[in-house]
């Protein structure tokens, strides 16, 4: 998923940015910033449009409604392993298999 600055700017739901701005107080989330994930889009980026695309599927499912809080903070999360996974280094090999268990541990 490639995610542009002007759709992010957009982005206007203050529920949403309430929650994402809690999640990351206090945080080094931030640092995300300087990793890219996907083509030229941030792991920031990326993990602002997937949190925001959850909270979106969680306004329209009533079974998610009331967990909006959790499926934000997760998104958020999901690839917060604060490493460019793209440069040459043997502990970047198996990335895509164990990219979750280091962002697990970097949120704990």
């Amino acid at each position: 998923m490639q995610m542009s600055d002007d759709i992010i700017l957009n982005m206007s739901n203050k529920s949403f940015l309430k929650i994402i701005t809690a999640a990351a107080a206090d945080s080094r989330l931030s640092k995300t910033a300087f990793f890219i994930q996907h083509g030229n889009s941030s792991c920031l980026l990326h993990c602002i449009a997937v949190a925001y695309y959850c909270y979106r599927l969680a306004e329209r499912f009533k079974t998610l409604k009331g967990h909006e809080n959790e499926l934000v903070r997760g998104a958020l999360l999901h690839d917060y392993f604060l490493y460019d996974w793209h440069e040459k280094d043997a502990s970047h090999k198996w990335h895509g298999f164990h990219h979750a268990k280091k962002a697990c541990e970097n949120a704990a």
